[in-house]
């Protein structure tokens, strides 16, 4: 009976020894692939940005001393604001498909992060509206941070949006340059018409028609314009 306790003491303490083996082993394991993953973030970061800038690169034909300069351009971007370096080179990318070269990209990039920032838009959607904007109103790509300024304080203000005034804009812009009406009016105008409930794509139409009679009004506004004592027509 004795020797019987014994062997079992003995398998006891032989099945515990294996026990705190097993789980050595686990805790060494684990320890492994916790290490592999943090080892392997970094690298798939870079990898992913390194890509994000070869795209950058394919669309917008830079030369390898622009391209060099969109991409410090880039990581500057990713350490200085809300967006990732990765995130900056896509953002070059939907600018260079919208027909922009490297210095305008680099002038143009702060104010862009920031309007899609404050409109809670992606990217390439806010490239898109700020690109037709600015060529609607034949600004330059330096000009992107004014525009950002004026479009944010507009939908901030006013029952409207980012989506929205870029539909507005999409519309009027052309019409609104050509009478010497500016950014900064032209916004005010979308943002009062949205707070009436006229938003988008049926605010630019109205903006466009206004403007247009306006310049060419016919007989009779015309006459009533000259009762009210306003000239449109210098």
């Amino acid at each position: 009976s004795l020797l019987r306790q014994q062997s079992i003491r003995k398998t006891l303490r032989s099945q515990e020894q294996n026990q705190s083996k097993r789980d050595n082993m686990r805790g060494r394991l684990f320890d492994a692939v916790a290490l592999g993953a943090t080892l392997a973030a970094p690298i798939n970061v870079a990898m992913k940005f390194e890509q994000s800038m070869a795209k950058v690169g394919a669309v917008s034909r830079a030369s390898e001393a622009d391209l060099g300069k969109l991409t410090k351009t880039a990581r500057e971007l990713g350490a200085t604001t809300n967006w990732s370096a990765s995130e900056a080179a896509d953002g070059m990318q939907f600018l260079a498909m919208a027909g922009f070269k490297t210095e305008q990209t680099i002038a143009a990039m702060p104010g862009m992060l920031n309007l899609a920032s404050a409109g809670a838009t992606d990217l390439g959607r806010t490239a898109d509206i700020a690109s037709n904007i600015l060529s609607g109103f034949n600004l330059k790509a330096e000009d992107m941070g004014r525009l950002g300024d004026v479009l944010t304080n507009a939908f901030t203000s006013s029952n409207t949006n980012l989506e929205m005034l870029g539909d507005t804009m999409k519309y009027v812009a052309p019409f609104a340059a050509a009478a010497n009406v500016s950014l900064e009016q032209t916004a005010a105008m979308a943002g009062k018409l949205g707070d009436q409930g006229l938003q988008g794509a049926q605010a630019g139409t109205a903006l466009r028609a206004i403007i247009t009679r306006l310049q060419a009004p016919t007989s009779a506004a015309a006459k009533m314009l000259e009762q009210l004592g306003v000239k449109t027509v210098d």
